[in-house]
């Protein structure tokens, strides 16, 4: 069914499908981030229960979940400082 120029289509003033595309958009930037971290989306959940959060995010009122990208890319170079010390305490102990 089209609709007329300039008119909205129903189901953006409908409150229970605007929720229900909220909660997909949030499933899948929750899923994106578990695939950058190559982590399950339980493991993310884990880790904002943990105290502190291993990585910063704000929970808006509508429960929604957001994570700043200067706080990812922080978790993500404080990994790769890690990945390094651990690959040079290899070498070390190989000799």
């Amino acid at each position: 069914m089209a609709t007329a120029p300039g008119a909205q289509p129903k189901w953006i003033n409908d409150p229970l499908a605007a929720a229900i595309g909220r909660i997909v958009m949030l499933e899948e930037r929750v899923k994106e981030l578990a695939e950058m971290f190559q982590v399950n989306i339980r493991t993310l959940k884990r880790w904002r229960d943990e105290k502190p959060a291993r990585i910063a995010y704000i929970l808006t009122e509508g429960g929604e979940i957001r994570y700043r990208h200067a706080d990812i890319e922080a978790y993500l170079k404080s990994r790769e400082r890690g990945n390094s010390l651990t690959q040079a305490a290899k070498k070390g102990s190989a000799k």
